[in-house]
Parts: structure tokens; C-alpha cells; sequence
């Protein structure tokens, strides 16, 4: 059971060496500025996002001051 113990520990260690240097190396290989460009996309998708929740909420208390 002992061996058994240690060869699954030793498997879990090393099966996060190579996901870390998976990830690391993913990282490494996507290009900055396309990044950043996604980073934008999505503050841009937020945003209209929360506008048009804010005017949802705006429109819904117009109709409850009626």
C-alpha cells in the first residue's frame, strides 16, 4: 500500500510539472497584441452590456413613477 501511496503522489507531481509547463508555454506562444485585442472585445461586450441594462432599469422605474 506504501508503494502504491508514493507512485500516485509521484504521478500527481508529475502531472503538474507538465501542466504548468504546458500553460507556460501557451502563454508564451499567443502573441501579445492578440490578447490584449480579446481583453478589449470583451470590456467593449461588458460595457454594452451594462448600458443596456442601465436603461433597462432606468425605463423600469419611469414606468413605476407613472
Amino acid at each position: 500500500m506504501d508503494q502504491f501511496e508514493r507512485q500516485f503522489e509521484n504521478l500527481d507531481v508529475q502531472s503538474q510539472f507538465v501542466e504548468g509547463a504546458m500553460n507556460n508555454q501557451a502563454s508564451l506562444s499567443t502573441p501579445e497584441e492578440d490578447v490584449n485585442m480579446l481583453l478589449q472585445q470583451v470590456c467593449h461586450a461588458y460595457m454594452m452590456l451594462l448600458l443596456h441594462e442601465a436603461a433597462f432599469v432606468e425605463s423600469l422605474a419611469r414606468r413605476a413613477a407613472c
